[in-house]
């Protein structure tokens, strides 16, 4: 749980999934693996936590930005569309880590090795300082563009005041800073002004529109189709990109279409993003999982493949919020407060039915899996002959779950 955690803000501020890995996967594998998780599902864990981060608030990473300049909106306003299906994307995880270990007996680390909180936090508690005038920046002040600065400023500032001995911000430090950030604006540089080129030849030639006529042609008024269309489109053109590159170019040729059909501007563009970003847990490419196969000491392949199902449910989202906005908070709120709770209770069927681990009642088998697997795709369906059709299933389940459970024991 602390890897998917911290995975999750270390990515919502880095915007990268494989430095996010590279970074907080050299402590969070070794110590899955030492409480008991296997390298695989180590590995697919840390994947399925860094690609997520990227599309985790407030910060995103560098393509909430560019949704912003896209869509002509205001930054405040595509962060708060991401942050349920975000938060959504990581309950998922965290339920299934803790069903795993459930089912496996697995417990954390001894009580004598853990840091005490309080020492922790002292040493630290100033780093929130820059975290929480970024926010307030970005979303109060609408300091879009020079907020990233004043909070790196007011980060230094407060290394240098707070920060004892070795590690305090000194020159050694900020030289690394000047070299690091030359070579990550080195490498924007050089993918925009390659995406740059690719974008101006098809604004030129009139193919981007083309695609997109295409596309609306091709699906007729079947708006499944387009969003399946679009889905495979957006993986297959995000494989190997980075993220800010893969979201521009498939903004600018995708994006027109979904609109074109009439869906919402910002759940298109997240649908976009959402679905070229799982390419890094998916197989072939996976570039996360390679990423971790490498510190994980485990097959790639089979990293990718557990990555895949654990998160299943980033392959679903996209389609739930861009067909039903209120998820992404763009409705009447009458309708938010059922759907993001309906939501919320169909992971954690998903999760009791892929780990076999019910709340309350424990192990279970197949007999109950399938069924739960039948009521969170219900719950996934707004209408409230679904709910309530759900909600039969779930107080079934559970009846004959903990009549098993009585009938041969614990």
């Amino acid at each position: 749980k602390v890897a998917i955690l911290s995975s999750g803000f270390f990515g919502s501020l880095s915007g990268s999934v494989i430095s996010n890995v590279v970074t907080t996967g050299k402590l969070t594998i070794p110590t899955m693996k030492k409480v008991g998780y296997p390298s695989v599902y180590a590995g697919a864990i840390e994947s399925c936590a860094s690609t997520g981060g990227a599309l985790m608030p407030p910060v995103m990473g560098a393509v909430a930005f560019l949704m912003a300049e896209f869509l002509n909106v205001p930054y405040a306003t595509v962060m708060i569309a991401a942050i349920v299906p975000a938060v959504i994307f990581y309950v998922a995880l965290l339920l299934q880590v803790d069903a795993y270990a459930a089912v496996n007996g697995l417990k954390g680390m001894e009580e004598s090795e853990i840091p005490d909180l309080w020492e922790v936090f002292k040493s630290g508690w100033f780093y929130l300082f820059s975290l929480v005038a970024l926010v307030y920046m970005l979303v109060w002040m609408r300091l879009d563009l020079y907020a990233p600065y004043y909070a790196a400023g007011i980060l230094i500032v407060c290394s240098l005041i707070f920060r004892k001995g070795e590690q305090r911000f000194n020159l050694d430090t900020l030289r690394e800073l000047i070299i690091d950030s030359s070579k990550i604006i080195s490498n924007i540089i050089a993918i925009l002004a390659g995406v740059g080129m690719i974008v101006g030849s098809l604004a030129f030639t009139g193919v981007g529109g083309a695609f997109s006529r295409e596309l609306l042609q091709i699906a007729g008024d079947n708006l499944y189709l387009l969003l399946g269309m679009g889905a495979v489109t957006s993986f297959l053109l995000g494989m190997g990109m980075t993220v800010s590159a893969c979201y521009i170019f498939l903004a600018i040729i995708l994006g027109p279409a979904l609109i074109g059909a009439g869906l919402d501007p910002i759940a298109s563009h997240l649908f976009i993003l959402y679905w070229g970003m799982l390419s890094f847990i998916t197989p072939p490419v996976a570039l996360a999982a390679v990423a971790a196969a490498i510190i994980a000491k485990a097959d790639p392949m089979a990293i990718g493949i557990r990555a895949m199902r654990l998160g299943l449910i980033n392959f679903i989202l996209p389609f739930i919020f861009v067909l039903n906005p209120a998820l992404v908070l763009r409705g009447e709120w009458s309708e938010i407060v059922i759907i993001v709770p309906a939501c919320v209770a169909a992971v954690w069927l998903m999760a009791s039915s892929f780990e076999g681990y019910l709340y309350r009642v424990g192990i279970i088998g197949l007999s109950i899996r399938g069924p739960l697997l039948v009521g969170a795709a219900l719950l996934l369906y707004p209408e409230i002959w679904s709910y309530i059709t759900a909600l039969v299933v779930i107080v079934v389940c559970y009846a004959i779950a903990l009549y098993q459970r009585k009938s041969v024991g614990p």
